[in-house]
């Protein structure tokens, strides 16, 4: 399989090619760039490895959460290149994408900021397969959420992600006691991507059908709200 990966979720425009058994990396920090940067940094990572879009075989995209404009750019790119090559598309979840990343034998949790004083979270086994579905949640409640799923005081249980660092007095305060032992993780690279699709944990799907993750589908009354609260 020649698999190319994009990730534009955030500030990073991430990119990765799968070819031969091996995976070549882009990575950069191109701020609000990514529509800019994006197609010539494709060409650029599969010329630099000999190979032709035409060579492709599928295509794998960050499905989110993240900045919603970065997701979408990155999405149109994939969509249509996917659909002018004839070829599948792989979406990953940026929580599977830090789960891969840990390489770890034990459940994790996945807290990301959210913005907006909200945190989205999802955890997995060790077998890649879900404990808590992907959802928004305020961070308040991270303490009952894990109640609710048996994994407060679980020797087998790890956290990261920035939602962590984000809210730390909160936690602290809600489960630092509770025996769940906080990891520090860089953000995973589009090779993550590719580990995800060779090991079979992202489904296939037409251009057509290609879609994002969609946690919080109010932003904007979310913020009409914040407004009214403080009035």
């Amino acid at each position: 399989m020649n698999i190319l990966a994009i990730d534009t979720a955030n500030n990073f425009l991430s990119l990765a090619l799968h070819k031969d058994q091996s995976t070549h990396i882009i990575c950069e920090d191109i701020g609000n760039k990514q529509s800019e940067f994006i197609l010539p940094k494709i060409n650029q990572l599969l010329t630099e490895n000999d190979t032709k879009l035409q060579d492709l075989t599928s295509i794998s995209y960050n499905a989110g959460p993240g900045g919603f404009t970065g997701l979408r750019i990155g999405l149109s790119v994939a969509m249509s290149l996917a659909y002018s090559l004839k070829i599948p598309l792989y979406p990953v979840n940026m929580f599977a994408m830090y789960h891969n990343a840990l390489n770890t034998e034990t459940n994790s949790i996945i807290a990301l900021d959210a913005k907006l004083g909200q945190i989205y979270l999802a955890g997995f086994d060790n077998n890649g397969d879900y404990l808590i579905e992907p959802q928004l949640i305020n961070p308040e409640q991270l303490s009952s959420v894990l109640s609710k799923h048996n994994l407060i005081n679980d020797d087998d249980t790890i956290i990261t992600g920035n939602g962590w660092t984000a809210y730390t007095e909160i936690f602290n305060q809600d489960i630092s006691s509770q025996n769940i032992q906080y990891i520090e993780s860089n953000y995973p690279s589009a090779a993550t991507m590719i580990n995800l699709v060779l090991s079979g944990k992202s489904q296939p799907c037409a251009a057509h059908e290609a879609e994002l993750l969609y946690l919080r589908n109010k932003v904007a009354l979310n913020l009409e709200e914040q407004k009214q609260s403080k009035q």
